[in-house]
């Protein structure tokens, strides 16, 4: 996952586990979050996300449904690569072809 990519589906889904809107609370302590966080699970976009995503990348098939579902959402499940102007001068000075 990528807390940037990801974060308007995990605030929902974090308000769900919290029973609240969690960016109207003054202030938050990073561990309560995280505790939300990592109860995150059932019938929500982020766990159905998440799990398609792992599937993906464990080779795994995806169901009927689960495929549909990556058809009309493939720019929110496929995270999107980021990369700084020196990583990607690194990477083609060690992918470049000799000859």
């Amino acid at each position: 996952m990528d807390w940037e990519q990801d974060f308007s589906i995990i605030i929902p889904a974090i308000n769900r586990v919290a029973g609240m809107e969690v960016r109207e609370l003054p202030a938050l302590h990073w561990w309560t979050f995280l505790g939300y966080y990592q109860e995150i699970g059932g019938d929500c976009t982020f766990a159905q996300v998440v799990s398609i995503r792992d599937k993906l990348q464990r080779g795994k098939p995806l169901d009927k449904a689960e495929r549909e579902y990556y058809r009309r959402n493939r720019e929110m499940v496929d995270l999107q690569t980021k990369r700084t102007t020196q990583e990607e001068a690194f990477l083609a000075k060690i992918t470049k072809k000799k000859g």
